[in-house]
């Protein structure tokens, strides 16, 4: 059973078909991410993302198959692609 959506956070977006092809490459990765995103129809806890871009898109979200990952962890990777993704700090910080 999924968790409660957090308060005031969009739901996770249903997938609309069959399981789409895992990216092949950097491009793919990142057009996935963008749909992913313009799926939840708003902001999205980063917590999420992994569980959203495997339920939209029906394959794991493998990031670290593209980005490295390091220290700083996934927020700090996806700054590196403002681009694609804005991190904004929530009401709890």
């Amino acid at each position: 059973k999924a968790p409660p959506a957090a308060k005031d956070a969009p739901s996770v977006p249903k997938r609309g078909g069959a399981p789409t092809r895992p990216p092949a490459s950097i491009e793919d990765f990142l057009w996935n991410i963008h749909q992913v995103l313009e799926a939840s129809g708003g902001a999205m806890a980063l917590e999420a993302l992994r569980e959203a871009y495997s339920q939209l898109l029906g394959h794991k979200c493998a990031i670290e198959r593209f980005l490295v990952v390091g220290e700083g962890g996934l927020a700090a990777t996806l700054k590196r692609i403002p681009h694609i993704v804005t991190l904004n700090r929530g009401k709890d910080g």
